[in-house]
């Protein structure tokens, strides 16, 4: 097999380039600059957009915004094509297969999850609604409206039925809001006893109405319920009814509609803590079968809609993974595989893509197929506001399973944009095209004119276990010496390789098993300071120094596991686990590191890597990974991501900064990013698409998985030329027996001296065409037949991929076997 690779890569060094001319490539998606009224949307801009009871609330170049304030459906006028937006589903009697509690749901703006008697409940908006539910208000850029669910209305349980004549005073006489009849009402309402505690004397049905709207009117809470009863030996019950107060704004912008909630506003029982909340789930919503949905899994995957009776299904992922001190995270999960916060409905001439702006780390995106309840295909997203977890309490001989919540909801902002898309055909490319210059304009992104072809990651030492005089213990094992790197470094140069970039793992005092932030020292074993320093010196070569961030191994120095640690939901200690990569049993731990401590840490990284004349830093968490922490001070995880990023922002402006699989927003702040997680396998998604790389293609260097780790090392190849990725290798200059009966033997098949020749081969016969096409946006990606691909590189350059067993002629262009050809576009 080796050998016939070696062949295989001969034959691509001699056809690197095919000789093919003229021809013109495939065009970009021609952009609509012109935005014209067509006679149906002139029509409905007579007034109320072709809706009932419409009033019109925002307007501009391309859209118009309206509002029913009775249903509370938001509609969006598109001006380039006359179609119609809405909320919630108009007619949803005519989808025949709806049962009434789904259409219930289609109509429904909200759904909401809360937590009630050990149990998570579900509700939407239309179960609860009154008539007095909906409140609608223009804003300077369109509406705020105000969902008052279930009953607000105060019962017996909800008034104080004693108060001392201190608290009688202060919330019935001298209270600033009271009116003067409210004091003359709470006085024949409460009676002094002959304690001269003031007692609740009239329980009639009218009296707790009015006693009720007093209360309202002060802001008298549950909080002051429970501390009234408490100084007056009343025991708590809490008010059981189920209540919710959610405000939800729209506002028109040049793309779409930011529909977003301050949660802060957010008001609800106390005895019925809400969990998460849903914003129309029905808005993206399709019942044409050739549709499909674009998902952030990996680097993008899509899933058809709905085709027939049989054809069900649906797709569920947490945005930037699990987090570890929610719940424990098992091996066959794969983590941090969505790190976009966007999705999108391609539906024929037009497409909607969703892009989660604020309260994305709470979020989770979900889709649907049209099943046996509905005809219609739809995809929403989740915002998790509180937590609930399950735990065991007692003891060996009586155990217990309840669950928990987390003890406040998340206060911030959650909002999502909606954008439109109008093209004679929406094809993947222009949803790619489109976000393109959104991220670029969001993140301030710029071309990324030189990009180094090659990444390479070394080992320098990982633990062992040794042993002297009858004595075990763990010490480094040395896999990368300094002069071992030069050596390997100079002979990449030697073979045409002008630029790399080089990720010094496992450098640091501990080893790659057991490196840690809090004791940043260079193992002396790699070698002298003149190695390091000559390394370091190599022209065309950036070395950053590589580590982990957010999680701390057992046993580090300089880390306090019981003060430095941060919390889980029962208050234990919060842990990453880790776990064999062919066996798949538990492999140990580390500690995940209390959010408090990221600023001081990478503080430390940046300066260390500085005085040590390293180009910058490399981290395999920090960006893509976030963690809660619900110790004294409860951190969501939406906190920690904020978080995360202003510290890589502040860091990025001295240092730069590798990341591995990291989220979208810290694109903006890193050299390059290794470790991209490609689509996981899952039976719902019928196809992967590389829309991350047609996305960030020219603005952010990438790179997959180490090419040396794929299981088909010639197709991963082939993929890198494909994206525009980097050549990406994970290796280590020792032999490859020293990592045999330790914790890093799956590197065993690592060792340069397997690897050096085809490093330099792969780079000769793509480094070129990589280089070439480097700063260009992919334009278009597709497959023009069975393991054929066709990328198009700024208009300007057309590579074709085969990846089949046989030769094949595309376009009047010959590629070889698995191999590939350059075609570039006429002038």
């Amino acid at each position: 097999m080796r050998k016939r690779l070696l062949a295989v890569l001969s034959l691509w060094m001699a056809v690197a380039v095919c000789g093919c001319s003229g021809g013109s490539v495939s065009p970009a998606v021609e952009r609509k600059q012109a935005f014209s009224y067509t006679a149906q949307a002139e029509e409905r801009l007579s007034g109320n957009l072709g809706r009932a009871n419409c009033t019109v609330a925002a307007e501009n170049d391309r859209f118009i915004l309206g509002y029913d304030e009775k249903s509370g459906n938001v509609t969006v006028l598109d001006k380039r094509n006359g179609r119609l937006y809405d909320t919630q589903p108009q007619e949803v009697e005519k989808d025949t297969i709806a049962i009434e509690d789904t259409q219930r749901l289609m109509r429904s703006a909200l759904v909401l999850t809360y937590f009630d008697q050990q149990t998570e409940r579900t509700v939407n908006s239309e179960e609860l609604m009154t008539e007095d539910s909906l409140s609608c208000e223009k804003t300077a850029n369109g509406v705020h409206v105000v969902y008052r669910l279930g009953s607000t209305a105060r019962t017996l349980t909800d008034l104080p039925q004693k108060l001392s004549e201190k608290r009688f005073q202060e919330l019935f006489v001298e209270h600033p809001q009271l009116l003067p009849n409210d004091i003359k009402r709470a006085k024949i309402y409460y009676k002094p006893d002959s304690d001269g505690v003031y007692v609740l004397s009239d329980t009639k049905n009218t009296t707790v109405k009015l006693l009720g709207e007093i209360l309202d009117r002060i802001g008298y809470t549950d909080e002051d319920l429970e501390k009234d009863n408490a100084e007056n030996g009343i025991r708590s019950t809490g008010s059981d009814r189920l209540s919710f107060v959610i405000p939800v704004d729209y506002t028109l912008q040049d793309a779409g509609v930011l529909v977003s909630i301050d949660c802060a506003g957010i008001q609800y029982n106390e005895s019925k803590p809400l969990l998460s909340v849903t914003v129309n789930p029905f808005f993206m919503a399709t019942e044409n079968s050739a549709g499909r949905f674009l998902v952030p899994d990996g680097t993008g995957a899509v899933m058809n809609c709905s085709t027939g009776e049989g054809d069900i299904g649906s797709y569920t992922t947490e945005l930037y993974g699990t987090d570890d001190t929610i719940y424990k995270q098992d091996a066959v999960h794969a983590r941090n595989t969505a790190t976009m916060p966007m999705y999108a409905l391609l539906d024929g001439d037009h497409a909607i893509v969703c892009v989660l702006e604020q309260g994305d780390a709470l979020a989770r995106i979900c889709i649907q197929k049209a099943n046996e309840i509905s005809r219609q295909n739809r995809a929403w997203s989740v915002f998790q506001l509180r937590r609930m977890a399950g735990v065991v309490l007692g003891d060996g001989s009586f155990q217990s399973d309840v669950k928990i919540v987390q003890e406040a909801m998340y206060d911030g902002t959650v909002s999502q944009m909606y954008c439109f898309l109008a093209e004679d055909t929406v094809q993947i490319r222009d949803v790619a095209s489109f976000y393109r210059d959104y991220v670029t304009q969001k993140y301030n992104l710029t071309v990324r004119e030189a990009v180094s072809p090659l990444q390479l990651k070394v080992i320098g030492t990982i633990q062992r276990e040794k042993s002297v005089m009858g004595i075990r213990y763990h010490g480094n094992q040395v896999l990368s010496s300094y002069r071992q790197v030069i050596d390997c470094v100079d002979a990449l140069v030697a073979g045409g390789i002008s630029q790399i970039d080089l990720i010094y793992a496992g450098a640091l005092k501990g080893g790659l098993d057991g490196e840690s932030i809090t004791m940043l020292k260079l193992n002396h074993g790699l070698g002298s300071e003149k190695e390091r320093a000559a390394l370091a010196g190599r022209a065309g070569v950036s070395v950053f120094l590589e580590t982990a961030l957010t999680t701390v191994p057992k046993g580090a120095g300089g880390f306090s596991r019981y003060g430095d640690t941060a919390r889980t939901m029962d208050e234990t200690l919060a842990k990453q686990f880790q776990y064999h990569i062919v066996t798949g049993k538990e492999n140990g731990y580390r500690y995940i590191a209390a959010p408090r401590l990221y600023e001081t840490y990478l503080e430390r990284l940046t300066d260390f890597s500085q005085k040590y004349s390293f180009s910058g830093v490399s981290l395999t968490d920090f960006s893509g990974t976030f963690y809660s922490d619900h110790g004294d001070t409860l951190v969501f995880r939406q906190d920690a991501k904020d978080l995360s990023m202003s510290l890589l922002e502040k860091a990025a402006h001295g240092t730069p900064v590798v990341l591995s699989n990291p989220a979208e927003s810290a694109l903006a702040y890193t050299q390059t990013v290794v470790d991209l997680k490609g689509s996981t396998a899952n039976a719902a998604l019928d196809e992967a698409v590389p829309f991350f790389q047609m996305v960030f293609h020219g603005l952010v260097g990438y790179s997959a998985a180490p090419l040396n780790e794929a299981d088909d090392y010639t197709s991963a190849l082939l993929e890198s030329v494909a994206t525009g990725a980097a050549l990406y290798y994970k290796v280590f200059a020792a032999d490859a027996d020293v990592v045999r009966d330790t914790q890093q033997e799956t590197l065993y098949s690592h060792s340069l001296t397997q690897w050096q020749d085809k490093i330099k081969e792969a780079a000769a016969w793509a480094g070129e065409t990589l280089s070439r096409v480097a700063a260009m946006p992919i334009t278009a990606y597709d497959m023009v037949s069975e393991g054929v691909s066709r990328t198009v590189f700024g208009d300007a350059v057309t590579v074709y991929v085969n990846r089949t067993e046989s030769d094949i002629v595309i376009e009047g262009c010959t590629v070889p076997a698995r191999s590939f050809s350059v075609k570039e576009a006429a002038v």
